[in-house]
């Protein structure tokens, strides 16, 4: 007798989400994490990444970034400050994403980025390429990016799988983990 396993990390069964168009997919409230939930973790995640960020920036810059009406800094620091950026995520997020397609936040809060066909985990190169990448390079843009990056979220509130542009893009969704079993770390 084969004995189950429950796996909170494993992606729904391929008959509950089966590649079905994305209009028409499962009740909302069945796996589908809330948006509540996604904003909590991206403001957890922010804060981490801001944070250690903001210590470079003062490293690298100097306080007169913040001081000075326009500070001079050059095209090779803004490069230099995007890899570190990716490069902070990556170290805070990287393991997590990989192994159970979680940030610190996503962990936290319960949910996970799954694909949206049904295969379970998703490739971190996948996720880096086409969830993370389009958005911080957007983003970087001056003047504009910050105010474009805001785009992306609002998608959340336009589709019944509360997906965000970069869900779409990436073709994944964000879901609950189940509750009644073990995060990472905890006694199983």
């Amino acid at each position: 007798m084969e004995q189950r396993i429950d796996n909170p990390y494993q992606a729904p069964a391929q008959s509950d989400v089966a590649a079905l168009p994305l209009g028409k997919m499962l009740p909302v409230d069945s796996i589908y994490a809330s948006r509540w939930s996604r904003l909590a973790a991206a403001v957890i995640d922010g804060l981490l990444g801001v944070g250690i960020n903001l210590g470079f920036v003062l490293y690298v810059l100097g306080k007169e970034v913040f001081t000075q009406p326009s500070p001079d800094y050059t095209f090779a620091d803004q490069a230099i400050l995007f890899v570190f950026g990716l490069a902070v995520y990556l170290a805070l997020h990287g393991v997590l994403l990989h192994r159970h397609g979680q940030t610190i936040g996503k962990l936290l809060h319960g949910i996970r980025i799954i694909d949206c066909d049904g295969a379970g985990r998703v490739p971190l190169k996948r996720i880096l390429l086409l969830r993370v990448l389009p958005l911080s390079v957007i983003a970087s843009v001056p003047i504009v990016g910050p105010w474009l990056a805001l785009i992306d979220p609002v998608f959340i509130f336009f589709n019944k799988q509360r997906m965000c542009a970069h869900d779409l893009l990436a073709r994944t969704m964000v879901v609950k983990v189940g509750r009644s079993s073990p995060r990472p770390g905890q006694p199983g």
